[in-house]
């Protein structure tokens, strides 16, 4: 185990609120449109289905969508 695990960590995590989602340690972004949006983690494929959906911030190892989100799917 490295020092970084010990201060950074490393797990997906989704944190939702309404009108966005915070998605922390995916891999990349598989694609994208403002009705959906696929997102490759680890274990699989997140894909969140909805209206008017925008990234709204995208860093390294974090991506806020926002939007009307109606759907969340585990792949």
């Amino acid at each position: 185990m490295s020092i970084r695990s010990y201060f950074i960590d490393e797990e997906f995590q989704i944190i939702y609120l309404p009108n966005q989602i915070d998605i922390i340690n995916y891999q990349e972004i598989d694609s994208f449109d403002d009705e959906k949006i696929r997102i490759r983690y680890k274990e699989g494929v997140l894909v969140i289905g909805g209206k008017n959906l925008s990234i709204n911030k995208l860093l390294e190892d974090e991506v806020l969508i926002g939007g009307k989100i109606e759907k969340i799917e585990f792949r």
